[in-house]
C-alpha cells in the first residue's frame, strides 16, 4: 500500500541528507519531509507485516520504520525521542539533548496494527519541540501520500493548501474520533474509532471529524504532537483533559489529548468526561 514511486524518489534524498543549519522553519520542514521520504522507502515491498518487534506492542515494521528514520535524523545533528528507540543525542546514543535544544519526536509508524492488517490508515508522525512548545509538524499517509505540516504561529497546510476548522458543531451532531470509545455520558453524534491518533488529528484540521478525544488517557507525546499541532494552527481548540502540558519529552507520561473545532464543542466534551475546563 505504500507509493514506489515517491520512495523510489526518497531514497536518493534519504542517502544524500539533508542541508539542515539555521533551524529555520522551511528547513525543519526540509528535515521532516526526507525522513518521511525514508520511512515510506524503507517499506516499500516489505512483506513481514505481522512480524513481531523486539516488545509485545512492537512490529517488525515498526523498527524497520526506525531505523530509516534515525538514519537521516543522526547525521542532521539533531535529538531525537522516538516511539520505538527512545531518546537519542544528535550522535545516535541514547541520551537526554539540552533543555533549551530542539528535539524530534518520531512515531514512525503510527497504526502500526492497521499496518500489520493492511488496513490503510497509518502513517509518519514527526514533530520538533522546542523550548516553547511544539514547533513544526508533519504527518504523512502512508498509503495515500496525503501530507499535512504546521508551524507555530504560521499555520497549517495539506498538501500545501491553506486549513481551517468549520463553524460550531452541537456535541449531538458532532463526529467525534476517540482513542478508545466514549462513554455513555458524552452524546455524540457518531463516533470514530480508527486506529491512528495523528490521522485523527488531521482529520480534525480537515474538516472530517469535529474531535478528537483520548477519553482513555493513554496516549504519549509521539502519538499526537503533529497532529496536536496541525490541529491548533488550523484554528482547533486543543489541550489536554486533565490541564496537563500537552508538549513534554517524558516517553513514558500518558494523557488525554484533546481537540475540538470550536469552544462549545470542546467545553461539552469535557463535562461529558467529567474533566477541567480548558
Amino acid at each position: 500500500m505504500v507509493r514506489a514511486g515517491r520512495a523510489a524518489r526518497a531514497g536518493r534524498a534519504a542517502r544524500a541528507g539533508p542541508t539542515f543549519g539555521t533551524g529555520a522553519p522551511q528547513e525543519w520542514l526540509d528535515l521532516l519531509r526526507t525522513v518521511a521520504d525514508a520511512v515510506e522507502e524503507s517499506l516499500v515491498g516489505f512483506t513481514r507485516w505481522r512480524s513481531a518487534g523486539d516488545r509485545p506492542d512492537q512490529y517488525a515494521l515498526d523498527l524497520a520504520a526506525d531505523a530509516a528514520a534515525l538514519e537521516v535524523l543522526r547525521p542532521a545533528g539533531v535529538g531525537v525521542l522516538s516511539e520505538e528507540s527512545g531518546r537519542h543525542a544528535a550522535a545516535g546514543a541514547p541520551a537526554p539533548a539540552g533543555a533549551a535544544d530542539p528535539v524530534v519526536v518520531v512515531d514512525p509508524v503510527d497504526g502500526s496494527t492497521n499496518a500489520s492488517r493492511r488496513v490503510p490508515y497509518y502513517c509518519t508522525s514527526l514533530c520538533v519541540l522546542d523550548a516553547d512548545g511544539f514547533h513544526v509538524g508533519l504527518v504523512r499517509d502512508l498509503t495515500s501520500g496525503t501530507e499535512w505540516t504546521a508551524v507555530r504561529g504560521e499555520g497549517a497546510w495539506c498538501d500545501g493548501g491553506r486549513l481551517a476548522v468549520g463553524g460550531p458543531v452541537a456535541l449531538d451532531e458532532a463526529v467525534v474520533a476517540c482513542n478508545g470509545a466514549l462513554p455513555p455520558t458524552v452524546a455524540a453524534g457518531q463516533t470514530r474509532t480508527m486506529g491512528s491518533a495523528a490521522l485523527d488529528l488531521c482529520g480534525v484540521a480537515s474538516g472530517r471529524f469535529d474531535a478528537f478525544v483520548d477519553p482513555r488517557r493513554r496516549l504519549r507525546v509521539w502519538d499526537y504532537a503533529a497532529g496536536l499541532l496541525v490541529c491548533a494552527e488550523a484554528g482547533a481548540v486543543v489541550g489536554e483533559l486533565d490541564g496537563e502540558p500537552p508538549a513534554h519529552l517524558d516517553g513514558s507520561r500518558r494523557l488525554g489529548p484533546i481537540a475540538a473545532a470550536d469552544a462549545g464543542l470542546d467545553a461539552a466534551l469535557r463535562a461529558g468526561l467529567g474533566a477541567a475546563p480548558a
